[in-house]
């Protein structure tokens, strides 16, 4: 078993960089192994980028920031758009299109503030972490002492391949041999 432990922490060591490389057609469990690893920290990690996102949402309806620098700057063009002098025409009609405009105003500031934010988010909540913790992962998972046998089984066609150049590497030694003796 410690030689699978050692061969398995070997692969693992270039497991980044072997996806789709020979070591993997040979041990398919490995692959599935390797992936669904990868898969999990993946999905783990898109949690935690929902979760901030969903969380940047909640302090954005929680706090309507009507100081807002893009806010204080949009005020007077609301106000001169929607400024109605008719004397008829009550006080709260007349201001429902200026709310309107101001709510719409504010939303079109957190849509931006989003577009900016969660491309930041993602790079670091996702992609940074996903890479930094991406080895750690595997070594945590495939290093388990009883799974290192199963994954580092190889599938039949390699298994019998590797056979057939064994038999073959002893045929030439004993032609080897045989030729040795003749001279």
């Amino acid at each position: 078993k410690q030689w699978y432990q050692r061969r398995v922490r070997e692969v693992v060591t270039d497991i980044t960089t072997s996806i789709g490389k020979q070591i993997f057609k040979r041990f398919p469990n490995l692959l599935r192994e390797s992936h669904h690893i990868s898969l999990c920290l993946l999905l783990e990690k898109v949690k935690v980028v929902d979760d901030f996102i969903e969380s940047y949402l909640k302090c954005e309806q929680t706090y309507i920031n009507s100081n807002h620098r893009l806010f204080v700057a949009s005020r007077p063009e609301i106000e001169r758009n929607h400024c109605d002098t008719a004397d008829v025409v009550d006080m709260e009609e007349m201001n429902i299109p200026k709310i309107k405009a101001f709510v719409e105003e504010y939303v079109n500031i957190i849509r931006r503030q989003l577009m900016d934010v969660v491309p930041k988010a993602v790079m670091c909540f996702l992609v940074n972490e996903f890479n930094e913790n991406l080895h750690k992962a595997h070594m945590k998972g495939l290093l388990v002492a009883d799974k290192a046998e199963t994954l580092m089984t190889e599938d039949a066609f390699h298994a019998e391949r590797r056979e057939k150049v064994l038999k073959m590497v002893k045929a030439l030694e004993r032609a080897d041999e045989i030729t040795s003796l003749i001279e």
